[in-house]
């Protein structure tokens, strides 16, 4: 069963945004609909995940309207293209409103084709059904069943598996497919024979299942060789000759018991992983900053933070053509070292000076001051991760 808490571990959706945080995010996806008109109503019978593109753009279309009859009819959620003269705001009521009837609210960049996002929410509803009966892999049943601690420790045991030691749970999530349509279809089946076989060979006690898409592997392994260990088997298959782009996320753990949370770290990593780009794998740290921004349940206000910090300097961007913003991440990326920021920026010294004084000016801030820097490192922290 497809839930919107598993919409965010596909490869369409990796830049959504959740307003209502965790509220609602437990609701069974039956189908899409597209939303073509404020008179969707007839048309749905409960269950499915309205999606809002281009009938935002109708002077008719109310949002508000919108998410209050998708919550009457019991509707699993309303997605939207947010920004691009689709819907620019989002009233807090209308959030507060939402996380009221646990009903998500969520946002995707208006410029994500919605083509690729019905097609995969779609293939991953109908793999839902498909492997309802299915035997399913120990870690498949341990995260995704109901099973009590005593049932999922026998199950472990009877798999033979080494439960007692330290495990690595990483999750890896394509990006972008090759377009063929057949390699499309198989390629997560072929990862996850890379990945099965590469961890045989190594002599690792491991079990790999899919999940929409997603290929799950658990190794045990000590913290100190979960790293190199990720790290090969990246390689491996970044030269197994496929096109697709794909980013690992993993967490580590004491333990099998652990593997309901590592699974969340994992996917956070893996979102880390995604917004920054990264070619390797990324591991979860527990102190890490953008491990607490992503783990938290109010989004929002995270949201609302980075763009009271960061607006005067985006609005003046946009009506300038300027780059102060980009100026301002390169400064702080270099520690506020004015040579090792010009030479970021391929800019003269005296050209840097000028943008700093610029930036603030424009802003009003000190950026002499450690906790102006501290709030502008975390907006922009912010605005990358979603």
């Amino acid at each position: 069963m497809l839930r919107c808490k598993d919409l965010i571990h596909l490869s369409s959706l990796q830049a959504i945004t959740v307003l209502t945080g965790k509220y609602g995010m437990d609701n069974p996806i039956r189908w899409t609909y597209m939303a073509e008109n404020m008179a969707f109503t007839q048309w749905v019978r409960g269950g499915e995940l309205l999606i809002i593109g281009s009938v935002a753009q109708r002077p008719e279309f109310d949002l508000g309207k919108t998410v209050r009859l998708a919550v009457r009819h019991k509707l699993a959620g309303v997605l939207f293209l947010y920004g691009g003269g689709y819907v620019d705001e989002v009233p807090a009521a209308l959030v507060s409103y939402a996380k009221e009837h646990a009903f998500p609210l969520i946002a995707l960049p208006w410029d994500v084709p919605l083509v690729d996002v019905m097609e995969e929410i779609g293939r991953a509803v109908s793999s839902a059904e498909q492997q309802a009966g299915d035997v399913r892999h120990p870690l498949a049943d341990v995260l995704f069943g109901s099973l009590a601690p005593q049932d999922a420790a026998s199950l472990w045991l009877a798999a033979g598996y080494p439960g007692t030691v330290p495990q690595c749970l990483a999750v890896l999530v394509f990006q972008r497919l090759p377009l063929q349509d057949n390699i499309r279809d198989n390629l997560p089946e072929e990862y996850l024979a890379l990945c099965d076989s590469w961890l045989t060979k190594q002599g690792l006690a491991h079990d790999v299942v899919l999940h929409y898409g997603q290929v799950l592997l658990l190794m045990a392994t000590t913290a100190e060789q979960a790293a190199p260990r990720l790290a090969a088997l990246t390689q491996t298959l970044r030269q197994s000759g496929s096109q697709a782009i794909f980013h690992i996320g993993a967490a580590l753990g004491a333990d099998v018991t652990q593997v309901g949370a590592l699974y969340e770290q994992a996917q956070i990593a893996r979102r880390i992983a995604y917004s920054s780009d990264l070619e390797g794998p990324y591991i979860y740290q527990e102190a890490g900053i953008r491990e607490f921004i992503l783990g938290a349940a109010n989004h929002e206000e995270f949201l609302a933070y980075a763009q009271r910090v960061l607006q005067a300097l985006q609005d003046y961007d946009a009506a300038n053509s300027s780059d102060y913003v980009g100026t301002l991440r390169e400064y702080l990326a270099a520690q506020g070292n004015l040579q090792r920021t010009a030479e970021r920026l391929f800019v003269h010294r005296n050209t840097l000076h000028y943008r700093l004084k610029r930036i603030q000016e424009i802003t009003g801030a000190d950026l002499e001051a450690p906790l102006t820097r501290l709030g502008f490192g975390l907006a922009l922290v912010i605005r990358q991760l979603h």
